[in-house]
């Protein structure tokens, strides 16, 4: 799965892990995005669902293409169990 953006026909711009076979679109972990006063805003696409995987039916889709690489590292950073540093670190013992 990679890391793409989708437009609804609902006007909903969606970011996810996403896997496309013949008509339909399975996303898995997907965020809302939106802007605000400051900045990027990333919300749970479905957040009541127990399923982070859900599958979106080719005509719901206006449109798909690659995020921004400064928004796909945000939004890998946000669904990792993995913490990775954002800069160079330095280790003291």
């Amino acid at each position: 799965m990679s890391v793409k953006i989708l437009k609804l026909v609902t006007g909903e711009d969606v970011i996810a892990r996403v896997e496309v076979a013949e008509d339909v679109y399975t996303i898995e972990k997907g965020f809302r995005l939106g802007i605000t006063q400051q900045g990027l805003m990333m919300a749970p696409l479905c957040p009541f669902s127990k399923d982070n995987i859900l599958t979106i039916s080719e005509d719901k889709i206006v449109f798909i293409t690659d995020p921004d690489s400064e928004i796909e590292t945000e939004y890998k950073n946000q669904t990792s169990d993995i913490i990775t540093a954002s800069g160079p670190t330095i280790a003291l013992a």
